[in-house]
């Protein structure tokens, strides 16, 4: 797990003066001035170094009225990181953070293989833009952590740092050197213990997903989803879409099924048991739901239970006649299994005056999904662990976690990796998510992801009446009642 701190240093021309404040407990008082602070300040990056460990890919941004790189490089090359840090004086004017918090927002990524931590070390107030925006951004879009060394603290100073921050960073505020000093290797002492933490919660998160996929069906013998349809379709004339839903070894017989659609149905296939578990109960009500922008369906949604190990559900598809011209329509194949998704596919077809009744079917196969996240709140916790239990009893592993990776930004990285690695993104939307910042940061990154994931990637679930007012950004999304759930949480 690789590391890259970032150390933003005030070089206005105040940090030239001696410190001047003390901190008791009822607030700020005055005192004579001791040590300058912006020596101080270097001692403070030179110990920091000192205690990097290797590995460390090291950023110095120095700012005042604007902000520049310093230095950018392994925390081995010594004799560059002394050679930038002796040409550091403070002599700047204005104190601009807001430009050096962007000027870093520009260097770093979302990455799920890096901690990214970063350090501001400033005595005064930022009287030049806005140093909030960047500073959100860096934590909640790129998972960085970031603490304010407040040298000399008022309490504008402070109030300022603490809206910088937010409820995820760190401020200290610090009167001398010596304060300084301790602050620094008490944070680094805990920033140590709270990897080492994470590391054990990653490692524990593996090792249940393990667990579970050594205990559930083999992957090659879970069900499959084989959605078989017309190449072209003439506007206003019905044909035959066909869904399969079945167990993966009788993957032959399904193919041959396609080849003579339309025929009458003469292959037997038996009955699921309890010897032929295949990642579905058996009796389970299975769910297939199909939707499109440009066209007709009639059902557009069929129910079956899961006795035998092949099962064709027929949809009839058409385009309205008032679409005449060529275009392309895309048909969204949902499954859903006790009223959770299981799996989705999407099918294209293209509607022209030219296409004939008999034109050739082509298909399409999904697995089920083997990986959901759950994004929830905690109070919705007992509702999500029993849904988990029902996801299981699918052969799909859902991802919870309450407090052990939404606890920060060092954390939150991981968290971000979960999401990107899932197949689907299962948003619990409830009166208590939608006030939850942890679940808005979560389906934010979701939205992200639209682009690679597919449309579907994101599935939002609610079970109140009436639903939870929706943030603008998912409205294009369609929430779907779990009517269960209900049950359970009056329960």
């Amino acid at each position: 797990m690789s590391r890259r701190r970032i150390v933003i240093i005030d070089v206005s021309q105040s940090m030239s003066e001696g410190f001047s404040a003390h901190i008791d407990r009822g607030g700020f008082a005055r005192r004579s001035g001791e040590s300058q602070k912006f020596a101080a300040a270097l001692d403070h990056l030179q110990f920091a170094i000192q205690k990097m460990p290797p590995g460390t890919e090291l950023v110095i941004i120095a700012f005042a009225e604007s902000a520049n790189i310093v230095f950018q490089g392994p925390i081995e090359d010594k004799l560059g990181i002394r050679t930038s840090i002796s040409s550091l004086a403070p002599t700047g004017g204005s104190t601009n953070l807001a430009s050096a918090l962007e000027l870093a927002l520009r260097l770093v990524e979302p990455s799920p293989q890096r901690i990214q931590s970063l350090d501001v070390v400033t005595d005064g107030l930022s009287n030049s833009g806005d140093p909030v925006p960047p500073a959100r951004a860096l934590q909640q879009q790129c998972a960085v952590y970031i603490h304010i060394y407040l040298i000399d603290p008022t309490e504008q100073g402070l109030e300022i740092a603490r809206r910088v921050v937010g409820d995820e960073g760190e401020v200290d505020p610090v009167a001398s050197e010596a304060e300084l000093m301790g602050r620094q290797r008490d944070r680094l002492d805990e920033e140590e213990a709270a990897i080492h933490r994470l590391e054990q919660t990653v490692a524990r998160h593996i090792a249940d997903r393990l667990h579970f996929r050594a205990s559930a069906p083999p992957l090659e013998q879970r069900p499959r989803v084989t959605a078989s349809y017309p190449e072209s379709l003439a506007p206003g004339k019905w044909r035959t879409l066909e869904v399969f839903i079945y167990a993966a070894d009788f993957r032959k017989a399904i193919e041959a099924q396609i080849k003579r659609l339309g025929q009458p149905e003469t292959e037997e296939y038996g009955t699921v048991s309890a010897s032929f578990p295949r990642g579905i109960p058996e009796g389970c009500a299975i769910k297939v739901r199909l939707s499109s922008a440009k066209l007709r369906f009639n059902p557009s949604e069929l129910t079956i239970r899961w006795y035998e190990p092949v099962n064709r559900l027929p949809f009839r598809v058409a385009a309205p006649v008032e679409h005449p011209l060529d275009f392309p329509a895309n048909i969204v194949i949902e499954v859903l299994a006790d009223d959770l998704p299981v799996s989705s596919m999407e099918a294209s077809i293209i509607v022209t005056a030219d296409a004939q009744t008999d034109s050739p079917h082509t298909h399409r196969t999904a697995q089920l999904y083997e990986d959901v996240f759950a994004s929830f709140a905690r109070e919705d916790l007992e509702i999500v662990r029993h849904l988990k239990k029902r996801y299981e009893a699918l052969g799909i592993y859902l991802f919870i976690d309450v407090d052990d990776l939404r606890g920060g930004s060092i954390w939150r990285r991981e968290l971000f990796q979960r999401i990107e690695q899932s197949d689907l993104f299962q948003l619990f939307w409830s009166s208590a998510s939608c006030k939850s910042e942890n679940v808005a940061i979560e389906w934010q990154h979701a939205l992200k992801l639209i682009e690679c994931k597919g449309g579907r990637f994101i599935r939002p679930a609610f079970w109140e009446e009436p639903m939870p007012t929706a943030p603008d950004a998912l409205s294009h999304i369609t929430f779907r009642k779990l009517e269960f759930v209900s049950e359970i949480a009056a329960s």
